[in-house]
């Protein structure tokens, strides 16, 4: 099939600002082909060979994403040595989508999260940017809103997707220092509480802030204990009053099903985006919310609430 509005990139940028344009581009490209594949890790194309459009179009995001890098490292090899402060953002920023379009357009395919592990270099390099990044800001408070995406989505894929402890207990504290409140229609407060009751579940850890996690690092979650999809559903008043959202994670079953577990979670403000929100989790927040009868096709269907 291909894509219509593929970019044409250069042999080297002449600033962040054109290879920001142009990473925007194979970021869109990368979450479209992520999201029409989405079948082939929940769906009925489970196990299935890719169609050559498919593979097609990943082997066009590659070949982009390559593009793209040669023209960047050209670009930085031509500028003068010694960042600025905004530059230095720029560039961190650009990298962490580089790294999940590069992730995320090579597990298109996969019904094991183990397979993760292989990009586990991927989200330490976002994760030490970061950190290099909140090292140098000055200690304020992170602003309120920022019109566009900022690190949180980036930040949190790593979180939930990365199965050493250590960088994703790092993951969510540089959330903290390096996102707004609101990015776009992104809530960070709300993906930090998704990102923390992931990895809550995924280690068996229950009811501990970050800061006390005393799961030994170097032990990563059995495949069985990943949460391959979720839901998160619109903010609503509980009984008293008190603001908050269901939350619907999909796990797997030891006969090899999926099963559903249902949590709810307080929030700050009944107007806390979260569920239609656009971006790299927009396959995980909108698509197609399997329903029951669907998840019982592939297996016998159980549901578990806290």
């Amino acid at each position: 099939m291909g894509y219509s509005e593929s970019p044409t990139i250069p042999e080297s940028f002449s600033s962040h600002f054109q290879a920001q344009t142009s990473i925007d581009a194979i970021y869109n490209m990368t979450i479209q082909h992520f999201r029409r594949t989405a079948d082939y890790r929940l769906g009925d194309m489970r196990n299935e060979p890719a169609t050559p459009d498919v593979l097609l179009e990943q082997y066009e995001i590659h070949d982009l994403l390559e593009q793209w890098k040669s023209s960047f490292d050209e670009f930085e090899a031509e500028t003068p040595q010694g960042l600025t402060h905004t530059s230095l953002t720029s560039r961190i920023w650009l990298f962490h989508v580089y790294e999940v379009c590069m992730v995320l357009s090579r597990v298109q395919f996969v019904t094991d999260e183990t397979d993760y592990d292989a990009f586990i270099p991927n989200f330490t390099r976002m994760v030490e940017g970061a950190r290099e990044l909140a090292g140098l800001r000055a200690r304020s408070a992170p602003s309120e809103f920022h019109f566009e995406m900022g690190f949180a989505p980036y930040l949190f894929f790593a979180a939930i997707k990365c199965r050493v402890l250590e960088t994703r207990i790092e993951a969510l504290r540089l959330m903290g220092v390096l996102c707004a409140a609101q990015e776009s229609l992104w809530n960070s407060h709300t993906l930090q509480v998704v990102a923390q009751r992931i990895v809550d579940l995924e280690h068996g850890i229950s009811g501990q802030d970050v800061d006390s996690f005393v799961t030994q690092y170097g032990v990563l979650p059995p495949d069985i204990m990943r949460v391959r999809h979720f839901v998160i559903g619109p903010a609503e008043s509980g009984s008293d009053g008190s603001a908050g959202r269901e939350l619907t994670f999909y796990m797997m079953s030891k006969d090899g099903g999926l099963y559903l577990k249902r949590e709810r979670f307080p929030g700050k403000g009944p107007n806390e985006a979260a569920e239609g929100a656009p971006g790299v989790f927009e396959v995980d927040l909108e698509m197609d919310k399997l329903s029951l009868s669907e998840i019982a096709t592939w297996s016998s269907t159980r549901s578990g609430s806290v």
